[in-house]
């Protein structure tokens, strides 16, 4: 083979190189952007634009006269697409831009040297370049106005995103049973009606730019989120503070851990009021737990009540039956039983033991009558008629249900002396709440209301669902027995333990409760929850 032939096979070894090597990659082009176009396209995509949540504004927390509990307030971050305005319109306007910006939202440089940064972000093409956070809805509708950006979102470049945060404008008010809406954890109303007061969650097609910095594709696929829906409580403002600032009041001048308050309106069953009051880590008093509805205790002898008006109902006693006081001090199966001071009364009636809240009283006729298998399962059964052994089905989560033993269950420590313990409140655990459900049926003549916090669901003007008072039971008692009752709980204000309450102005009806803590052990540090109820 002489040497040009040579060099001509070299030649075309080369050529049909090349042709191969390009058809490849005409055939790779092709199934890239054509027969796999579409698959590449999405995952692009998916790496550098996606839909993001646009978040809703929350509903308002509203009191019984639409004054604002919780409400959702706005505030924006400013920032600004340096590429979008046309050469002459950012030369014209970026001085001026600078010297509003630094005039009116108060950046921590001068104006001057504001337009050289923003010419520098512009030759470095800033898509999102921060100006401010935390702007307020005013200072927003101020920065529309300024040199460039009134121009509009594409030729001035700018870009607004909304954020809220949650306020309470009566700050400790009713703190608790409001609630926080806290992501992922709300409690309280907060809590109760989320998926009432979320709204909906809109979407945004976002871009990533660099980092994980994304966004805002103008296009207009952007589906706006949906404002959530109102609720209005049964909470008044006015009578919420008297409320409070009593209760605050009271625990400091008595020195207290904490306590709780809570106004009920009689007929409806409506929480006009609810206090909670404690410290916080730091010893500064505050709302930090909802005592009312999830705080379960001894009440002491504000259960008293509800051992009178079952030995009513069963004609165990009656206001005038005569019972041994013992002067203060008595045994009950080896166990020593004390009433609150030695008052020196060898014996009185009922009522008369009632007014002066006499442990021993209480406990002689409730161990009289029912100490024995079958009664004590019948006093059993009138707590439970009462209402006593149910959960108040208040619509804050969190109550735990009342703890009162079954009649001679053993496992739940049933003893000889459990009945007489059980009758002025020891033995048993109910949350505050759940003992005014109790003294409510008897004010309202032995109907009982189920407790609640919300009256209303609204969008707006308008009444998405309306909720109404709510009858639990018909009658806990017999009306004879409740009229009774109700002369004994007045008796007490008038003339018993409650009568330092006694006003010329009204007449109340009420029962004062002490508990101490390990009430058997001889302890002069011993601590004491004190109640009324009424």
């Amino acid at each position: 083979m002489n040497i040009k032939n040579e060099l001509l096979l070299r030649l075309y070894v080369v050529l049909i190189g090349f042709l191969v090597a390009s058809a490849i990659i005409v055939y790779k082009v092709v199934q890239i952007n054509v027969i796999e176009g579409e698959k590449w396209r999405e995952k692009g995509n998916g790496l550098y634009r996606k839909y993001m949540p646009i978040e809703a504004e929350r509903g308002s927390i509203l009191a019984e006269d639409y004054r604002p509990l919780a409400v959702s307030q706005p505030f924006f971050e400013i920032r600004m697409d340096l590429t979008t305005s046309s050469k002459k319109d950012f030369e014209k306007n970026v001085d001026s831009l600078a010297f509003c910006i630094n005039k009116y939202l108060r950046l921590n440089q001068s104006a001057s040297s504001f337009a050289e940064l923003l010419k520098k972000k512009r030759i470095e093409n800033n898509k999102y370049f921060l100006i401010k956070k935390k702007v307020s809805y005013e200072e927003l509708e101020q920065v529309k106005k300024f040199p460039l950006f009134r121009l509009g979102k594409y030729r001035g470049g700018l870009i607004v995103e909304e954020h809220t945060t949650r306020h309470q404008p009566y700050k400790q008010l009713a703190n608790r049973s409001i609630g926080l809406s806290r992501i992922g954890h709300p409690v309280g109303l907060e809590g109760a009606f989320d998926k009432e007061l979320a709204g909906k969650t809109g979407k945004r097609l976002m871009q990533k730019i660099d980092g994980n910095t994304w966004i805002p594709v103008r296009d207009l696929t952007e589906i706006a989120p949906e404002r959530g829906y109102d609720i209005v409580t049964t909470l008044d403002v006015d009578l919420q503070d008297i409320v409070h600032h009593a209760l605050m009041n009271s625990i400091q001048k008595h020195e207290a851990e904490f306590g709780t308050a809570i106004l009920m309106e009689v007929e409806t069953g409506a929480i006009r009021a609810i206090s909670n009051i404690g410290k916080d880590s730091k010893g500064y008093f505050g709302e930090v737990y909802n005592y009312a509805v999830g705080w379960s205790s001894e009440p002491g002898s504000t259960f008293k009540t509800a051992a009178v008006l079952a030995m009513f109902e069963d004609g165990a006693a009656d206001m005038d039956t005569w019972v041994n006081l013992q002067k203060g001090t008595a045994n009950f199966y080896g166990q020593t039983m004390r009433d609150s001071r030695q008052h020196g009364i060898e014996g009185s009636n009922l009522r008369k033991a009632f007014e002066i809240s006499s442990n021993i009283g209480i406990a002689s006729l409730v161990d009289r009558h029912y100490n024995n298998k079958r009664n004590a399962q019948q006093f059993i059964h009138r707590l439970k008629q009462f209402g006593l052994c149910d959960i108040t089905n208040i619509e804050i989560p969190g109550e735990p249900k009342p703890y009162i033993k079954n009649a001679f269950d053993y496992a739940q420590f049933w003893s000889q002396t459990s009945l007489a313990w059980m009758s002025h409140g020891y033995e048993l655990q109910i949350t505050p709440l759940q003992m005014l459900c109790f003294y409510n049926t008897i004010g309202n003549d032995g109907r009982r209301m189920r407790p609640y916090l919300v009256s209303e669901i609204r969008s707006g003007e308008e009444v998405i669902r309306r909720i109404n008072p709510r009858v639990e039971i018909d009658q806990i008692a017999r009306p004879a027995s409740i009229e009774k009752m109700q002369i004994l709980l007045k008796s007490v204000v008038e003339q018993g333990t409650g009568s330092h309450l006694k006003s010329d102005l009204i007449t109340m009806s009420a029962k004062t409760g002490t508990a101490k803590e390990d009430y058997f052990k001889k302890d002069t540090k011993a601590k004491y929850l004190s109640s009324i109820a009424g």
